[in-house]
């Protein structure tokens, strides 16, 4: 296409057409420079001061109002073509930074009126473009075109979200981050359209999720027939859709909560401020739908076991018949609620909520009817078999309210039924243990495979073990491994080695004796560390300098006082500092197991070397007799540790011909075992 521009106003004849004529060529997308014409022509030529030189006021700004509409239009156009919407920029909006300036420098005074009310103006605009988007739905393939296919539904919603990425792109332009605090500046009455408008199209975006995650939750649930099949598996398949909806909430909240951690440093993170009901309130409708299908479902599968429901006593065939006839009226009313032609999860539609209050009355009526019959046959029980089986048998029904209150307070006789149950238990024991007398002929009642030996010494032995690994740190654990190692051979060899009709007597003191140690070791000293930080807490948590207390605020911070303050807190520190130096001692000794008299042994007295040619003799006198006295807990010290490890070399010894004596009586069993074996092999 060739466009020709006159340049002057003679007659054009084929000598000056050249001169005369600009001749040039245009591209094929004529609105693509309409658009450049109107931006770098149009505008500079009719906007330019120089060339409105003796125009009145009100013609030069109806002047720019009109090129301002004009690029608007081409900025819509272009969007229109591309199937996008584009935001149209007011007028003046080049000078937005300036204006915002002045109007900071001028302590919100100098406000440019006419630029806030073409902002204004825009704002309306831009407001009704996004709800004219908003307010669109997929039906409207069924206007274009008369048998649209699926693939229409997903290329609405795919151009949908284009455009609202789109805008959310133009809503980020930093002139448009500048109108939004000039307007907020000027107090505008725009300013909170204006941030409604923001935070609805964050929202769509949100809202668009959440109806994916309804319509797929809709397609695996199935509401319109989930009265209808068996309720069991209903509520199988129900529960874990609703499973599925409230991670996907947690999951947004988690990400909500840290959006901080998603900015990169040193950019100011912008945490979601859009209201979460007017995101998702179909989602939140849609959740109590199905919450409220799930409470009929619930108590339709607890009302079905009736079935298995038989009651003993006197009357028991007449409260069995009962519930069995309470069991069949129910089930013909939740059949026909599976006769529902509606979908009850649809949040728009609001049949279900007439019907679900029908069956809640029904289901309170069942209740009642429930909790008399419960009540008759939980008077029929007289012994406590009987009392745990009535309640075996109506299971979780007893947990529905109504049904609760009513039997609650006869749950009290079953206190009654265990004291009279363990009245007689002590009677029988009291009795057997009577027989105990070494002389008599009768023995107490002892169950053959009861083993012979008071098993709680080991269990609590086990707990502190448990309680040693899973409470003590890494490092704590480190310094005791060699300790634990030994422990866990000794535990081994007994689960190996030993059997109930083992005497184990001492192996169980040992173990006992040997947690019992250690665990008593790391408790005291964790303890000894929790009570130091304890106490450097108590000055570490409190600032040094504090504001001072007068309520005329001459100071902000109590100077004069600091040096009293400063020298306090160091005494503090260096208390502090003392203590966790005899906790590392004492902590020490308890890792190490190091006894007060074997460190006494490192910890020797020596007398200082001295010149005896300097000391009179008096001195030299003293001088021996402590060494003399040196000497002689030197020697009573050695006695005492030879003593100690003859006596531990005779416990280890005995330990060991134990140990040899259960090994040889084990190796007897087993070659007698062999033996049997071999001859009823032989026949």
């Amino acid at each position: 296409m060739i466009y020709f521009l006159r340049n002057v106003d003679d007659k054009i004849t084929q000598t000056n057409f050249r001169k005369a004529l600009t001749i040039g060529e245009i591209s094929g997308n004529v609105l693509m420079d309409l658009s450049v014409m109107a931006d770098e022509v149009i505008g500079p030529l009719l906007c330019n001061p120089e060339n409105q030189k003796g125009w009145p006021k009100i013609v030069q700004n109806d002047m720019k109002r009109h090129v301002n509409e004009l690029r608007n239009l081409m900025h819509q156009l272009k969007g229109e073509m591309s199937s996008q919407i584009m935001l149209p920029m007011p007028e003046g909006v080049e000078n937005i930074y300036h204006a915002e300036a002045r109007l900071k420098e001028s302590d919100s005074e100098d406000v440019d009126l006419y630029l806030k009310t073409n902002i204004e103006g825009a704002i309306i605009k831009w407001a009704q473009q996004i709800y004219d988007l908003l307010q669109e739905d997929s039906y409207i393939a069924f206007k274009r075109t008369k048998f649209p296919l699926p693939i229409s539904d997903i290329e609405f919603y795919t151009h949908r979200l284009r455009n609202l990425e789109g805008i959310y792109s133009q809503l980020r332009d930093p002139r448009v981050k500048r109108m939004a605090h000039y307007l907020e500046s000027t107090r505008s009455v725009y300013l909170a359209c204006f941030k409604s408008m923001l935070t609805n199209v964050v929202a769509a975006l949100l809202r668009e999720v959440c109806n994916l995650v309804i319509q797929q939750c809709t397609n695996s649930v199935d509401p319109m027939s989930i009265f209808q099949g068996d309720a069991d598996e209903q509520l199988i398949k129900l529960r874990k859709a609703m499973g599925v909806l409230n991670h996907f909430i947690d999951t947004y909240e988690m990400n909500r909560d840290k959006v901080h951690t998603f900015f990169p440093p040193g950019v100011m993170p912008v945490r979601w401020s859009f209201d979460f009901d007017r995101v998702f309130m179909r989602f939140n409708t849609f959740m109590k739908r199905l919450k409220m299908i799930d409470n009929i479902v619930e108590a339709t599968v607890e009302i079905l076991k009736l079935e298995k429901v038989e009651f003993s006593g006197l009357r028991g065939k007449i409260l069995s018949t009962e519930c069995i006839k309470v069991l069949e009226e129910y089930t013909l009313i939740y059949q026909n609620l599976g006769n529902i032609t509606y979908d009850p999860a649809d949040p728009e539609d609001t049949r279900f909520l007439s019907d679900y209050d029908k069956h809640m009355a029904v289901l309170e009526d069942v209740d009642r009817r429930l909790a008399s019959l419960f009540s008759q046959g939980l008077d029929e029980c007289h012994d406590l078999e009987h009392f745990f089986k009535f309640f075996q048998i109506i299971g979780d029904l007893y947990h529905r309210p109504i049904i609760k209150n009513e039997l609650k307070p006869k749950v009290a006789k079953l206190l009654d039924f265990m004291h009279s149950n363990l009245d007689a238990v002590k009677e029988i024991f009291d009795e057997e243990m009577a027989k105990l007398n070494p002389k008599g002929v009768e023995r107490p009642m002892v169950d053959p495979y009861l083993p012979p030996y008071d098993m709680n010494r080991l269990n609590r032995a086990i707990s502190w073990y448990n309680a040693i690994r899973e409470g003590s740190h890494e490092t704590e654990v480190a310094l005791i491994e060699k300790e634990i190692s030994a422990i866990d051979h000794l535990l081994g060899r007994g689960v190996e080695e030993l059997t109930w009709n083992d005497d184990f007597t001492e192996w169980m003191a040992e173990v006992y004796a040997a947690i019992n140690t250690l665990q008593e070791r790391v408790l005291t000293a964790q303890n000894n560390v929790r009570r130091g930080l304890s106490n450097i807490a108590a000055w570490g948590d409190k600032p040094l300098h504090n504001r001072k207390d007068n309520p005329e605020k001459l100071e902000l911070l109590a100077v004069n006082e600091r040096h009293p303050r400063l020298v306090a807190r160091r005494n503090k520190i260096l208390q502090s500092h003392a203590e966790f130096l005899h906790i590392l001692k004492d902590n020490y000794k308890l890792f190490f197991n190091i006894k007060e008299d074997e460190e006494s042994d490192d910890e020797e007295e020596e007398l200082e070397e001295v010149d005896e040619s300097t000391m009179d003799e008096d001195e030299r006198l003293a001088r021996a007799q402590k060494l003399q006295a040196i000497m002689e807990q030197w020697e009573a010290k050695r006695i005492a540790r030879e003593e100690r490890e003859r006596e531990r070399a005779e416990i280890a010894q005995a330990k060991f011909e134990r140990r040899e004596a259960r090994r040889l009586k084990r190796e007897a069993k087993e070659a007698e075992k062999r033996e049997r074996q071999a001859r009823r092999d032989e026949g």
